[in-house]
């Protein structure tokens, strides 16, 4: 079986506060240490906002792409795509948040997950839900913060960009909405992630968020704008046009 090649794609943001900025250093610099552990041989494509002297301690191959402005994640997200896209020759992209946990019961799942990308040249991958928004009638099967250890080949990415759907205007969480059409439009070509691994970091109370404690949100508009997209596109099969164009 031909291996494919694959990058990893990390969106980093650092405030200015010393105090947050230094916790979201070493949070990145955990997930560093564990990406050379777990994926040695991949190399790493990063969308660095606000980096400093005081940059991380980059143990792979890594292509950094410096922006001293705060982009926002979902313009962020979509630099990460177009970066992968236009910039390397990969044929898949494994995506993190600079905050991530990686939890890996045993070494077995990593080489696992990799020959399953590996067997799905086409394909996707993100770890099943257990969001609390399930019980309030979202039809996504997948974990919060679903944009952490997934996979997706360039073919998706190169017919399926990241939604104009910005959690920092309280229209939508770009993630559960872009796994939702990848669901729904790709499910034929979608592979389980193993069980030995996830995420344990969200909601992690001692690691500053890069966007939702920047102000005041509503987080009950959030979650019921989510899931009525989320329900729209289960039933149609893409995103209503006007949602596309907020």
């Amino acid at each position: 079986m031909e291996k494919l090649k694959k990058i990893i794609g990390i969106v980093s943001w650092f405030p200015d506060d010393v105090g947050p900025r230094m916790i979201r250093i070493r949070a990145f610099n955990k997930l560093l240490r564990q990406l050379n552990q777990y994926f040695p041989d991949i190399p790493l494509v990063i969308v660095a906002q606000n980096w400093k002297t005081d940059v991380p301690n980059i143990l792979n191959e890594a292509k950094i792409y410096k922006y001293t402005e705060r982009l926002g994640i979902l313009k962020a997200r979509k630099i990460l795509r177009e970066k992968f896209l236009t910039e390397t020759d990969a044929d898949y992209i494994l995506m993190f948040d600079d905050d991530c946990v990686i939890s890996c019961s045993n070494d077995v799942g990593i080489e696992e997950y990799l020959s399953k990308i590996d067997k799905n040249p086409n394909g996707f991958a993100f770890l099943k839900g257990d969001s609390d928004d399930a019980k309030r009638g979202s039809l996504n099967p997948y974990k919060d913060s679903c944009l952490n250890l997934c996979a997706i080949s360039r073919k998706i990415l190169e017919e399926t960009d990241f939604p104009n759907i910005d959690p920092e205007q309280s229209v939508g969480f770009e993630d559960r909405i872009f796994s939702m059409l990848l669901y729904v439009k790709y499910k034929d070509f979608e592979f389980d992630i193993p069980n030995s691994l996830t995420t344990t970091h969200f909601h992690d109370p001692n690691i500053p968020s890069t966007w939702s404690r920047r102000k005041q949100y509503r987080w009950d508009l959030l979650r019921q704008n989510t899931i009525n997209l989320e329900k729209f596109i289960f039933e149609h099969g893409d995103l209503p046009q006007r949602a596309e164009h907020e």
